[in-house]
C-alpha cells in the first residue's frame, strides 16, 4: 500500500469508529472540505471542528449507510488521490444509491483539502423535507 492508501484506509476506519483522536491526528488546521452544494448539507467546512460537522451531518440524513470503493487513484506526487464509491442508504423512507467522487489532498500525513461530489444528489433527497434532516 502506499502512503496515501494508508492515510485514506486510517481516516475511513477513524470515521468509522468516530476515533475523534485519531481524526484530530489526520486532519490538518487549515483543513477545508467541499460537499457538492445541492445536497442538504452541501457547502464548505473549515478545520477540525468543520470536519466533524459535515461528518454528523451526512450520517445524520442516510440510515443504514454502505459503501464500496469502486476506483482508486493517485497522483505522482504522492499528495492527492481520487476515488469513486457506491453509496447505498435510506433516505427519508427511501432506498437510494448513488456514486461519490472524493478528491483528497494529503500533506505530511495530515488531510488538508477535500472535494465531495454526490451523483444525482437532488434525486436522491428529493422526497427528504428539511423536517427530516432536522430531528436526525
Amino acid at each position: 500500500m502506499t502512503n496515501l492508501e494508508l492515510f485514506y484506509d486510517s481516516i475511513t476506519t477513524a470515521v468509522r469508529e468516530q476515533d475523534l483522536t485519531r481524526i484530530q491526528n489526520l486532519v490538518d488546521p487549515t483543513f477545508v472540505i467541499h460537499y457538492d452544494g445541492s445536497l442538504p448539507f452541501g457547502g464548505t467546512y473549515q478545520g477540525l471542528a468543520g470536519f466533524h460537522e459535515v461528518v454528523m451531518k451526512l450520517t445524520a440524513s442516510m440510515d443504514n449507510l454502505v459503501t464500496e470503493q469502486l476506483n482508486y487513484m493517485e497522483d505522482a506526487n504522492g499528495e492527492q488521490y481520487s476515488l469513486i464509491i457506491s453509496l447505498t442508504a435510506k433516505v427519508g423512507d427511501r432506498q437510494v444509491a448513488t456514486q461519490v467522487s472524493e478528491l483528497w489532498t494529503v500533506r505530511a500525513g495530515k488531510a488538508v483539502e477535500a472535494r465531495i461530489w454526490y451523483w444525482g444528489a437532488v434525486d436522491m433527497f428529493a422526497n427528504a423535507d428539511e423536517e427530516y434532516f432536522r430531528i436526525h
